[in-house]
C-alpha cells in the first residue's frame, strides 16, 4: 500500500498544482505544504517523499507507463539507496 501511495502521491504532487492553477484562482501553495506536514502522520505515506521526486525526475508520463508495464521497476527506484527519501526536502516544500 505505501509504494501505492508514492506512485499515486507523487503523480498528483505532480500534475495538481497546475491544474488548480489552471482552473481556479489564487490557489495558495501552503494548501499543498499542509497536505504533506498531515500526511507524514500516518504510516502509509512513509514514501511519499521519495515518490515525489521519482515522478518529478520521470515525469508523469513516463512514470505512468512504467508503473503500468511493470511496477517493480518503480518500486526498484523508489528505494534506490542513491535517492534521498527526506520528507522534507528542498524538492518536496518549494511547491
Amino acid at each position: 500500500m505505501a509504494v501505492e501511495e508514492a506512485i499515486v502521491g507523487g503523480l498528483v504532487h505532480v500534475l495538481l498544482p497546475s491544474f488548480l492553477m489552471k482552473h481556479m484562482d489564487n490557489v495558495p501553495s501552503s494548501w499543498i505544504k499542509a497536505d504533506m506536514k498531515a500526511k507524514r502522520e500516518f504510516k502509509r505515506y512513509r514514501y511519499l517523499g521519495r515518490g515525489i521526486e521519482v515522478v518529478e525526475g520521470l515525469g508523469y508520463k513516463k512514470t505512468i507507463e512504467m508503473y503500468s508495464e511493470d511496477p517493480s521497476e518503480f518500486r526498484s527506484l523508489l528505494f534506490d539507496p542513491r535517492g534521498n527519501s527526506d520528507f522534507n526536502s528542498q524538492t518536496i516544500t518549494q511547491r
